[in-house]
């Protein structure tokens, strides 16, 4: 991650426990501040655009929380449904001005079950001076996962992703589409219907 070192962990025991949120940085150079969960894991390639707009949306915001409002807090102390969900240096502490950081945060809005969960989605780490985005990791799952995946070619193009941990058939199962028509010529139609069929596509009379 840029020369940063260390990880963000995340643990929450059940989904009517607290979250506890361990972040231990190292050689951060004085270079970031602000971080945040964001919508989408970081994809699979090589490239200086990963942490994007396009690749990892913007910040896990389910409930909508107008962050332009002059009641939106400014920093620590506020209850935690004040905050966008994804929003961790305002809720607990930035980076700003540190070399290395290493403390342990309790967030009783940070889902690790259900569909507003942060597992499979990313943190975002910013500049300090111009809040662009420095470097970004993905929200791992907590052991092995089983991956199925539906791909599209024509006329939609993009891929659906179904993962659930290997050893527990009672886990959330994450979705993640990435999907888009493939003839950008062609005028954008919206509010599609789309569902899991009980039978393979090669099989299906209709």
């Amino acid at each position: 991650m840029k020369g940063i070192k260390g990880y963000f962990s995340f643990f929450q025991a059940s989904p009517f426990d607290l979250t506890s949120i361990t972040v231990n940085l190292t050689n951060l150079d004085n270079r970031v501040g602000p971080y945040h969960v964001h919508q989408f894991p970081v994809p699979n390639s090589v490239g200086s655009s990963l942490c994007s707009n396009d690749n990892v949306g913007g910040h896990w915001n389910p409930f909508g929380i107008d962050t332009t409002s002059q009641s939106y807090p400014k920093g620590p102390g506020s209850t935690h449904d004040k905050y966008e969900m994804g929003d961790l240096s305002t809720k607990h502490e930035s980076l700003k001005d540190k070399n290395e950081f290493s403390k342990t945060f309790t967030d009783f809005n940070l889902p690790l079950f259900g569909q507003n969960s942060i597992v499979g989605r990313s943190v975002v780490i910013h500049n300090q001076t111009d809040n662009a985005r420095f470097a970004c990791a993905s929200i791992g799952y907590p052991g092995e996962v089983t991956v199925g995946k539906a791909m599209f070619q024509s006329p939609v193009v993009g891929e659906v992703w179904f993962t659930q941990l290997v050893n527990n058939p009672l886990s959330d199962v994450s979705i993640f589409v990435d999907l888009a028509y493939g003839n950008p010529t062609k005028t954008q139609t919206q509010n599609h219907n789309w569902h899991s069929s009980y039978l393979p596509h090669q099989f299906r009379k209709g």
